[in-house]
């Protein structure tokens, strides 16, 4: 037992103090955006794709606690579905973090069959690395690709996102997230392979203008 007269007492002491309140200015410091995301820039045609706009009700923006979303469904000429779904976090803190599509999706009804990451390149400079699951709830399957976006650029994992948020926190930066998913179905028509093909090619027209909808270049 330490004795309030040695130093190591005085040392813990003074070590719980500098936590206690660091964790207080983590929490309650805030630094709010300078711009608001536009998600409405983004084409609803693009290449062969076009995309009609969904909606979600009350009850499930209150669970998604975001303060803007944007949930459509493109669809091309050889009838690949791809659902983009956006969800904008002005701030990771008091309540509003962001929920996982792994830790949601049992939930659902849906099971991860393989979890594995993902890259993808289009070109010189723009490399873009993605969870990629495979998910079924016994009827039906699909391959979910999903990524988190801050300040920092991109995150494919939840203690990244929590590592992110401190730092942001502690370099009196905003702490504003994005996730973004986008769900491909599989069927006999479309398999693993030629969806991953779908997947890139919609991820190359797409990736600029989602992007440049949301105000992480600034």
């Amino acid at each position: 037992m330490l004795s309030f007269k040695s130093k190591e007492f005085w040392f813990v002491l003074g070590l719980i103090l500098v936590v206690g309140l660091l964790a207080n200015f983590i929490r309650y410091s805030e630094v709010k955006p300078q711009q608001r995301p536009h998600l409405e820039i983004l084409p609803y045609f693009l290449s062969g794709w076009s995309g009609q706009e969904l909606y979600f009700t009350e009850s499930s923006l209150q669970v998604l606690g975001a303060d803007t979303t944007m949930l459509r469904v493109y669809k091309n000429s050889d009838g690949q579905e791809a659902s983009l779904f956006i969800a904008y976090f002005n701030s990771q803190k008091y309540g509003s973090q962001i929920h996982s599509p792994k830790h949601c999706l049992p939930g659902g009804g849906w099971n991860i069959v393989t979890k594995e990451k993902q890259g993808f390149s289009f070109g010189p400079g723009e490399n873009l690395k993605l969870n990629r699951m495979l998910i079924s709830d016994g009827k039906e399957s699909q391959l979910m690709y999903y990524c988190f976006l801050t300040r920092s650029g991109i995150l494919t994992n939840e203690f990244m996102l929590k590592a992110d948020l401190v730092l942001n926190s502690i370099l009196r930066r905003p702490t504003d997230a994005a996730i973004i998913r986008v769900i491909f179905p599989l069927s006999k028509t479309f398999s693993d392979h030629q969806t991953d093909q779908e997947a890139k090619e919609f991820l190359a027209l797409f990736w600029p203008e989602i992007k440049r909808a949301l105000p992480f270049h600034t």
